[in-house]
């Protein structure tokens, strides 16, 4: 059965207040201004710089490691791989070429437009892991090809999987978990599996109870798995 958010949410009303992802970028950017480090890494910040004392290899891109940006943890492409402006060119340019993705997404799908803005699943990371992050599950690495010892992230670029450090791995379970019972995102067994197995190694602290109650205050909902 279709859960009542899916239905609300088919149409054009959305379980929170965002109306856009370029705001809810706004927003985090106020919300983490008192906390600024990256998610995975804990690397320091400033603007969009990275410290450079943060000792972090790059994966893809060797400029984006020196960036910050915002990610997705559930990413664009899960969110949207089951729509038809995802996968059918039927949004056009004013010159009337045709276009898909997740910019046609963006701009006709109530439901995307309300995934990609929530901020429980927008976090800051080094604009390289973005990269990375954009193509690879998170899984358990056993022989990774990068492995970033002051993060403790663990990548294999040939299995195209990334394992995060310990102290995040519930955070992540959590908005997985958030994000496939509010918007209907199916998870395999094998994710079940894995984010329960997380969110037992890794629960709910002080810091991510805090960090929820001020997103919480800017979109009106809450994440009931952060208590």
């Amino acid at each position: 059965m279709i859960n009542t958010v899916l239905v609300s949410l088919l149409y054009a009303e959305s379980p929170h207040t965002i109306s856009s992802y370029i705001k809810a970028k706004r927003i985090l950017k106020h919300i983490y201004n008192t906390n600024r480090k990256t998610f995975y890494c804990q690397c320091n910040y400033l603007g969009r710089s990275i410290d450079p004392k943060c000792d972090y290899q790059a994966v893809k891109n060797k400029q984006r490691a020196s960036r910050l940006e915002w990610e997705h943890v559930v990413p664009r492409k899960r969110m949207g791989e089951n729509m038809t402006c995802w996968n059918e060119a039927i949004c056009k340019t004013r010159r009337g070429q045709r276009y898909k993705g997740k910019r046609c997404c963006s701009k006709i799908n109530p439901l995307y437009q309300a995934m990609e803005a929530d901020l429980y699943n927008i976090v800051p990371v080094i604009g390289d892991l973005k990269v990375y992050r954009d193509e690879a599950n998170f899984a358990q690495v056993n022989t990774p090809t990068k492995n970033n010892k002051q993060c403790g992230v663990k990548v294999d670029t040939q299995a195209h999987i990334i394992e995060p450090p310990d102290n995040i791995k519930g955070d992540i379970a959590r908005i997985y978990f958030y994000m496939s019972s509010t918007y209907n995102i199916a998870l395999s067994a094998e994710e079940i599996q894995r984010f329960t197995q997380w969110n037992n190694l890794d629960p709910v602290d002080d810091k991510e109870r805090a960090l929820a109650k001020k997103k919480q205050q800017k979109q009106g909902n809450s994440n009931p798995y952060i208590r």
